[in-house]
């Protein structure tokens, strides 16, 4: 019989076998997968038989959670995943075990399955931080209370800043130089000496607590671990008097913000587990806060724990997923910057690896695994052999002083750049952020691609309009907003040539005032590498201040496509204009000469945003209209603020009109939304509404109409030039920072 043929019957056997209760059958079911690891039997498996397995195993309680998650990850996350995928309430109670795991995506369909749940643990956390700090986290404690993601982008922009804040504030609260006094010739001067920093780092689950007890200066031993009837499951570490809170499950982390305390003559910072996370906002916060933290303590001494088991799951998978997310928040020497830039001696980081729980009695055979440990770091870069050591072994070694030499080793050896020394990959950084600071020497792109893709997708949505537009609603209504004019119907007054003329000057001189500012947008995005969304949103501006090229991307993203339906508004409105023209010439409105003269502006008008389009790789306007029509909505950036807008295709504007020459409501809702491009066309149309009493009165408002037409034909090329030119310059911008991009490593 086959070695997966016997396994197959083993585990047969015991998912049919009565127990007494379910503990027995998991210490059972689980010494049959530990017993078969790595022997590649679990692979040969049925799907049927799988399937009851991990529905078993998701069952298990939070105390026996991370024993469950084991034998999960050595019967192979992947093949769960794919088993899982056609069991939607497997898949969820998969997905619950995962919540905080780096692997959590593989049971996560679609980002509507990305399921949050409350948090109340890291909520009083947040209001504790908050009482100590006396700051407010509204975003971040909303978060954990009620479990969801917020579709509104501001809330979404400042939950990220918020979390940044929140894991800088306990590190920025500290004090990192020592004061000394010193007698300097009749008097005396203040010496101010820097603190060495050391700072422990991982996943939830690596034994970061534990370690950092251990550095500052507390006992621990190992004691037995048993279950809820008192039964030995295996051993634990216990720390006397801890100082760092210690113990985790798959579903909560002990702590959400790093603890910082002072040991003797050096700070010791246990930074967050970088799978402690409720969402892509927190996720991407965390590596900002890490960044900003190695900024702030400059040379940051760090020393990255990995579990044994990380490199024994998936042929040491998760392991190098681990060593991959260190290498791209520290780059190592000769790990790429971007830019087709590597780090050298000056502007590499090193750091420690110590492998935790490879002792016989977490693990069998511990020297045998910790071997092959260092040989699958040597396969991922050779640079990290010399820093990797058994963390188990120098904790219980036995010596008094092996505390003080670790310690000692990590401040001589590993450390961070203090300063960028790569001057030509500093420029192309400074084109694109501008600014002459840097981030502690380090730059180089850091967060996860899919993280910000996901972010990305918020801003290219409605919602992120409607959030500008509410910035400037009361603006737009007076210069929108017919139904509310005391010329207008409503007042229970005729409309008068005079108060749509009025009007139309004021839109065409809004529209012109927008024009100018995208013109000063676009050489402050050459000059200084700085955004329209940042000059008008300090939030989107805090976060590009950042320097991550995937995050401004995300920004960039959305300008483009705000300046893509800025171009087809005019584009929708040219049209609309020349119908306005022509149905006034039925009407006999129009003289010959004059309408002569508002066709021969039309068709430079329709030559002008023809070969706008042209140069932005689209055929003619009528391929833009349908690229641009793929998106939900329109925008225009105008004075100061971004104004959504609703992209219409096959509906006219006049349709909108009510029969009796005004707007309606839901007109006016459209118009709210449709930016000062479409604006000026209301205008125009609403006075071509009164063409029968104007024509009553003479043929002088024929030319009157006509001047308006050309200087709103005028204002609209004006405006396609602008946003063309700015698409131009945000496409040359989009291209370095994608260059700076840092690839993922398998």
């Amino acid at each position: 019989m086959s070695p997966s043929s016997a396994l197959q019957r083993s585990i047969d056997d015991c998912m049919e076998k009565q127990f007494e209760d379910y503990d027995d059958k998991f210490s059972e079911l689980r010494q049959l997968i530990l017993h078969n690891r790595g022997s590649g039997s679990f692979d040969c498996l049925p799907d049927i038989l799988v399937r009851s397995v991990l529905t078993f195993l998701s069952q298990a309680s939070k105390l026996k959670c991370s024993q469950s998650l084991e034998c999960i990850r050595i019967v192979g996350v992947q093949r769960a995943a794919s088993v899982a995928k056609t069991d939607t309430k497997l898949r969820r109670n998969l997905a619950r075990m995962f919540q905080g795991q780096h692997d959590l995506d593989q049971f996560v369909v679609g980002e509507a399955d990305a399921r949050l749940s409350p948090d109340e643990a890291k909520a009083k956390e947040v209001e504790g931080m908050q009482k100590q700090y006396k700051k407010q986290w509204p975003q971040l404690l909303q978060r954990f209370r009620q479990g969801s993601a917020s579709k509104d982008p501001t809330h979404v922009l400042q939950l990220l800043l918020e979390t940044v804040d929140y894991i800088m504030t306990p590190i920025e609260a500290v004090d990192l130089y020592t004061t000394t006094t010193e007698v300097v010739g009749d008097g005396f001067s203040a010496v101010q000496e820097k603190k060495e920093v050391l700072v422990v780092v991982g996943i939830t689950g690596a034994g970061k607590s534990v370690t950092c007890n251990w550095l500052a200066g507390r006992h621990i031993e190992k004691v037995a671990d048993e279950d809820e009837d008192g039964e030995e499951e295996g051993t634990k570490l216990q720390v006397d008097d801890a100082k760092f809170a210690v113990g985790h499950d798959s579903f909560n982390s002990k702590t959400f913000p790093p603890t910082v305390i002072e040991v003797e003559d050096f700070i010791l910072i246990d930074f967050p587990g970088s799978c402690d996370t409720s969402g892509i906002e927190i996720r991407i916060g965390m590596d900002i806060a890490f960044r900003r933290m190695v900024s702030r303590v400059k040379p940051a001494h760090v020393l990255a724990l990995i579990p044994i088991e990380s490199f024994m799951v998936g042929r040491g998978t998760v392991a190098k997923q681990q060593l991959s997310k260190l290498q791209r928040l520290l780059p190592t020497q000769g790990a790429s910057l971007g830019a087709g830039m590597k780090a050298d001696a000056k502007s590499a980081s090193v750091w420690k690896i110590g492998v935790t729980k490879c002792d016989k009695d977490f693990a069998m055979k511990p020297k045998t695994l910790f071997k092959e440990a260092v040989e699958l770091v040597k396969d991922f870069d050779e640079c990290l052999v010399p820093h990797i050591f058994n963390l188990n072994e120098l904790m219980f070694s036995g010596k008094a002083s092996s505390r003080e030499d670790l310690i000692k080793t990590l401040f001589r050896e590993a450390s961070t750049p203090e300063q960028n020394t790569l001057t030509e990959f500093w420029q192309r950084v400074k084109r694109v952020f501008g600014g002459d600071g840097d981030s502690g020497g380090i730059i180089s792109d850091c967060l996860n691609p899919s993280d910000t893709e996901a972010f990305g997708r918020i801003f290219m949505s409605a919602e992120f309009e409607q959030a500008f537009i509410e910035r400037d609603l009361e603006e737009i209504k007076r210069c929108s907003s017919f139904a509310s004019d005391p010329a207008t119907p409503t007042s229970g007054e005729h409309p008068t040539w005079e108060s749509f003329s009025e009007r139309i000057d004021a839109q065409v001189g809004e529209l012109r005032k927008y024009t100018n500012t995208i013109i000063q947008d676009s050489k402050q995005l050459i000059d200084h590498g700085a955004l329209s969304l940042e000059r008008r949103c300090d939030a989107i501006k805090r976060l590009c201040g950042y320097k991550q090229c995937r995050l401004k991307l995300c920004f960039v993203e959305a300008e483009a496509q705000i300046m893509m339906s800025n171009l087809k508004n005019a584009v929708v409105l040219n049209g609309e204009l020349h119908k306005s023209a022509m149905d006034l010439k039925r009407q006999g409105f129009f003289r010959d000469t004059d309408l002569k003269a508002v066709l021969d502006k039309y068709e430079q008008s329709c030559g002008k945003l023809t070969d706008n389009a042209r140069s932005l790789g689209f055929t003619d306007t009528a391929a833009l209209l349908a690229a641009v029509s793929d998106w939900a909505g329109a925008a225009a950036i105008v004075g100061g603020s971004v104004v959504g807008g609703t992209a219409w295709c096959s509906t006219t504007l006049p349709a909108f009109m009510a029969a009796s020459g005004a707007l309606s409501g839901g007109a006016l809702t459209g118009l709210l939304g449709g930016g000062l491009i479409l604006a000026v066309g209301a205008a125009i149309f609403l006075a071509c509404e009164m063409a029968s009493q104007l024509r009553a009165k003479g043929d002088q408002y024929s030319e009157r109409m006509k001047d308006k037409l050309i200087m709103a034909f005028s204002a609209l090329m004006e405006a396609s030039d602008a946003a063309t030119k700015h698409k131009v310059a945000l496409g040359a911008i989009t291209a370095t920072l994608h260059s700076l991009e840092v690839p993922l490593r398998d």
